[in-house]
């Protein structure tokens, strides 16, 4: 196996705000076996190297240094947790992203169709379903998401000064004409 390119390593786990003793736990090794992959004394196994390229949202290629291409990518050039899947190209780039997800962000027409924000594409992306959702899941979730933002927005406008109060369920009433009836 190629050796780990331990600054990377370094930097990955750095990104997240995590010592290596945090690292360890997240993975479930040894406290001190991360500290000893990034002075080069040790090797992950080939495992362990997955397990980290998972957790630390990297590639096992980039913890290799095995970039295909001419230039090498470098970690600021990867998406931050928080960039992960705010778009639907990054969903498409993302090889972890869920079937269904995907599925929807390859639909372009009916990407187009409903207009899915950043905001919409990271919380479709983040909630995990075992056995996951079909692309029409991940519409109808959609839809179940907007909805309560709609009714949450309505509530925050209902309470705003100087806005009539009424209960959200109630129907409004349609204005009445005056006919020449009414005049006499």
């Amino acid at each position: 196996m190629s050796e780990l390119h331990t600054g990377r390593l370094r930097q990955a786990r750095e990104r997240f705000g995590m010592n290596q003793t945090q690292l360890a736990e997240l993975l479930g090794t040894a406290k001190t076996l991360p500290g000893q992959w990034e002075r080069g004394e040790r090797e992950p196994s080939l495992t362990r190297l997955k397990q980290l390229a998972e957790t630390l949202e990297v590639t096992s290629d980039w913890l290799l240094g095995l970039e295909r291409g001419t230039a090498p990518i470098e970690l600021h050039d990867l998406p931050t947790p928080r960039e992960r899947a705010t778009s639907r190209a990054a969903v498409l780039a993302d090889y972890r992203a869920p079937i269904g997800l995907r599925d929807l962000a390859t639909d372009v027409d009916l990407v187009m169709a409903l207009r899915i924000g950043p905001e919409e594409w990271a919380a479709l992306h983040s909630l995990d379903y075992e056995g996951g959702l079909t692309k029409e899941g991940q519409v109808a979730l959609l839809m179940l998401m907007r909805g309560c933002s709609l009714a949450a927005r309505k509530a925050a406008l209902a309470a705003q000064p100087g806005r009539p109060q009424r209960p959200l369920d109630m129907p409004v009433e349609p204005a009445v004409e005056n006919s020449a009836d009414d005049s006499a």
